[in-house]
């Protein structure tokens, strides 16, 4: 008994210590654990973040791209509904000649089938792969899937734009589009994130022989 009293004051200063020790090793451990996590959501999320993005604007994009062609087609929508070309005595194309009503008529029909399809998307919820947020394309796909829920969908609204285009000599292409433009909300790891959305859907088109002429509305 009086040998441990005699050494019994090492024995406890030696247990301190070991506590010291792994208790010093456990608070590195959390720090560069904390630290690693931190680092690890800093590159993350940015990337996550473009992904969201990628995938709902792609997904809206597919919506107005697919309306607006099951619109034009089941109208039967030509050039020759939407503008005219006027020719002089001697046969050249001297002005084109817009048909205000069937443009109007298009776009109000463009309007609405867009901004109902959109309206579908409302909570919907979309799914990115953890390896397709990855630049190597040998994880795109795979892993657990992280969803992005569409939570607003904001109005679409619709407009015509026209170019003309060089086609070979003395040729002019004038090309008709749709441009679309709308937002979105999608919360994303509980935030939430807009984007704007413009697109443009090719209509019609036709050849000009000639120089490009002046327009005048019908």
């Amino acid at each position: 008994m009086l040998r441990f009293k005699k050494y019994s004051g090492r024995i406890i200063y030696a247990v301190n210590i070991k506590r010291i020790f792994w208790f010093l090793v456990l608070l590195i451990f959390l720090a560069g654990l904390v630290i690693t996590t931190y680092s690890v959501q800093q590159s993350f999320i940015p990337v996550v973040t473009v992904t969201a993005e990628t995938t709902a604007v792609r997904e809206v994009e597919n919506i107005i791209d697919t309306t607006v062609l099951t619109v034009i087609e089941q109208n039967d929508i030509s050039y020759s509904n939407l503008y005219k070309l006027k020719q002089n005595d001697n046969g050249v194309v001297s002005a084109i000649e817009s048909n205000t009503k069937n443009i109007n008529l298009l776009k109000s029909q463009l309007s609405i089938s867009i901004n109902k399809e959109m309206g579908q998307l409302q909570e919907k919820t979309l799914n990115i792969p953890l390896g397709s947020i990855f630049s190597s394309a040998m994880f795109t796909g795979w892993g657990p899937k992280i969803p992005i829920k569409i939570n607003r969908v904001g109005y679409a609204s619709v407009d015509f734009v026209s170019d003309f285009v060089s086609a070979g000599v003395n040729q002019t292409k004038h090309n008709i589009a749709v441009s679309v433009n709308a937002e979105i909300s999608v919360i994303l790891m509980k935030q939430n994130l807009e984007f704007d959305i413009q697109t443009t859907v090719p209509v019609t088109e036709t050849v000009i022989v000639g120089e490009v002429p002046s327009f005048y509305k019908n």
